[in-house]
């Protein structure tokens, strides 16, 4: 589980300037903002968790979860800030 009292690993924030390098229709993120979505100061963390992962210097994917959302009465997880290289 994520640690919301931990500073999000560099490579988390860096990896989605190397994935789209190449788009020049890509709105870079604010690192500050995504660094502070993951801190102890989201009220999101009062009451839920969050995982993150990274494969280094080729992915980042992050897992929410929240013990009270539920889909056809079960719980439920999501992911996002999944960006990754392309390999051949």
């Amino acid at each position: 589980m994520w640690n919301p009292t931990e500073a999000l690993p560099e490579e988390f924030l860096t990896i989605p300037s190397r994935v789209y390098a190449e788009d020049p229709l890509w709105h870079p993120e604010d690192s500050r903002s995504v660094a502070a979505a993951f801190s102890a100061q989201n009220p999101y963390f009062s009451r839920n968790r969050s995982w993150v992962g990274i494969k280094p210097g080729k992915a980042r994917l992050a897992g929410f979860f929240n013990p009270d959302l539920r889909v056809d009465n079960k719980p439920v997880a999501y992911f996002g800030y999944w960006e990754s290289m392309d390999e051949v």
